[in-house]
């Protein structure tokens, strides 16, 4: 039946409701405590490419320092390995049994 997702709630208002459910209900406070869809290797180092070509580009001098290329490098594999490049999974949420009752 969907009832959450067929009403008029407005979206803001829905992922307030999803959120203070994750939190409450579930003890899920971290975007990684969710099912989570990542970048592929191949996509993390196109994009990291693409990040390090556009900061050439844009700050030549300050890449070519110990604070650019290698620092850049540095803060992009930290992020990929906090999952900061990853989305969560709504599809596999909504089939997660624990979530049912927000759907039904």
């Amino acid at each position: 039946n969907n009832k959450l997702v067929r009403s008029t709630i407005k979206r803001r208002v829905l992922v307030e409701v999803i959120k203070k459910y994750a939190e409450e209900e579930m003890n899920m406070t971290s975007i990684t405590d969710f099912p989570l869809k990542c970048p592929t290797p191949r996509e993390m180092k196109a994009l990291l490419q693409m990040s390090l070509d556009i900061e050439k580009r844009m700050v030549p001098r300050f890449f070519a320092s110990q604070q650019g290329e290698a620092r850049l490098r540095a803060d992009f594999k930290q992020d990929a390995e906090k999952k900061k490049y990853c989305t969560i999974d709504a599809d596999e949420v909504v089939k997660q049994s624990e979530w049912k009752l927000l759907w039904e």
